[in-house]
């Protein structure tokens, strides 16, 4: 599995999943913000990396709800 395919599976695939596709799973305008910022680029980080990557923040509904 690439990495996008991996990010797709976890993200518009599960709204789809759960029904919830009409307001869940992209970034786009409209849609919940329910999103994690991680600590280094997930796309540009080397393969054995993945595993060490930390969540800095969770935003759900558009509001903070954790932050390290």
């Amino acid at each position: 599995m690439t990495r996008e395919e991996a990010l797709y599976a976890t993200t518009v695939a599960g709204a789809w999943l759960t029904r919830e596709e009409t307001h869940k799973g992209p970034l786009q305008l409209g849609y919940l913000a329910d999103l994690a910022v991680l600590d280094r680029d997930y796309f540009g980080c080397a393969d054995d990396e993945i595993k060490d990557i930390q969540v800095v923040m969770t935003v759900c509904d558009g509001r903070v709800v954790w932050e390290r």
